[in-house]
């Protein structure tokens, strides 16, 4: 059975992992950087939420040990901040962190509930934390590890 797989899996591991961690890195930085636009609603000032948001932070999430306006502009730039860095492969590993641990954040404080297509992105996260952010990245190219 073995032989009729092994052709395949010998290609599959031909894949380059630079390829992977791209994908990776690209496919989680999105959704991050969709919710920071969102929150500012076509603005650009990032360090200025706009009052919704500020309203989801002080009534309608379970953030009590952090003052809701800290919480809304730290959620907001971290949302801004980490998915470029990550995209573009730069503290890549430090990025990937960051926006694991909005990922928990979220799932323990804020909306319980989406394990899967979190669970998918801590995935990805941590493949990139692990291994590296590939040589498609500009960790790669400034010679550091990400």
């Amino acid at each position: 059975m073995m032989r009729l797989f092994a052709p395949f899996i010998r290609l599959f591991e031909r894949i380059p992992y630079s390829f992977i961690a791209l994908l990776a890195r690209l496919s989680v930085a999105w959704p991050f950087w969709e919710a920071g636009r969102a929150r500012v609603s076509g603005s650009w000032n990032i360090i200025e939420p706009r009052s919704s948001t500020m309203t989801m932070y002080l009534g309608g999430w379970n953030i009590r040990w952090i003052p809701y306006e800290a919480a809304a502009i730290a959620t907001q730039l971290a949302e801004f901040a980490l998915p470029i860095l990550l995209a573009v492969g730069l503290a890549s590993r430090f990025a990937a962190l960051g926006l694991l641990a909005l990922i928990i954040v979220f799932e323990v404080f804020v909306h319980p509930g989406p394990y899967a297509l979190h669970g998918a992105w801590a995935a990805l996260l941590l493949l990139i934390i692990k291994a590296g952010p590939g040589s498609l990245s500009l960790d790669h190219v400034l010679g550091r590890r990400g």
